[in-house]
């Protein structure tokens, strides 16, 4: 089963075409990249995969599960699919320790042993369990990416 299986995406705006007829597969542990120039519809892509962009045609799965246009992720879906945006200045709430941006997620689905697993999450990425008490700011900019 692919992750991710696009075929035939198009999504307009009023009468411009953002993206037309794109069609790929991601299967699990492949590396995949979506280049192209500025104003071609990579993000617009993206927005659809990650359910922010609700108004399209064309057929895609993604985890096994079909999108329909028009609907918004429910389930198992809405929980296992983020976009991680790429400006964490955009990214990060000033005011939010690290630990307290990371920890949110996971109190609203219920999870336990949360300072455990956000320290894990740190280390996962490079960081120490310490980077969680700093504020985006107090972290250089590869820092503030990788969390």
């Amino acid at each position: 089963m692919a992750l991710v299986d696009v075929n035939q995406l198009q999504v307009t705006f009023g009468e411009k075409t953002a993206v037309s007829a794109a069609s790929f597969t991601i299967e699990k542990g492949e590396t995949f990249s979506l280049i192209g120039e500025s104003g071609c519809g990579k993000s617009t892509i993206l927005r659809v995969l990650a359910g922010l962009q609700r108004e399209w045609r064309g057929s895609i799965a993604v985890l096994g599960d079909a999108l329909t246009p028009g609907r918004r992720f429910e389930g198992p879906l809405r929980r296992n699919v983020q976009m991680v945006f790429q400006d964490p200045w955009a990214s990060l709430h000033p005011n939010h320790t690290i630990s307290r941006t990371l920890s949110e997620p996971l109190k609203i689905h219920g999870e336990t042993q949360i300072a455990e697993k956000v320290a894990d999450a740190l280390q996962q990425v490079g960081l120490s369990a310490d980077a969680g008490k700093r504020y985006p700011h107090q972290l250089s900019g590869g820092q503030r990416q990788r969390v």
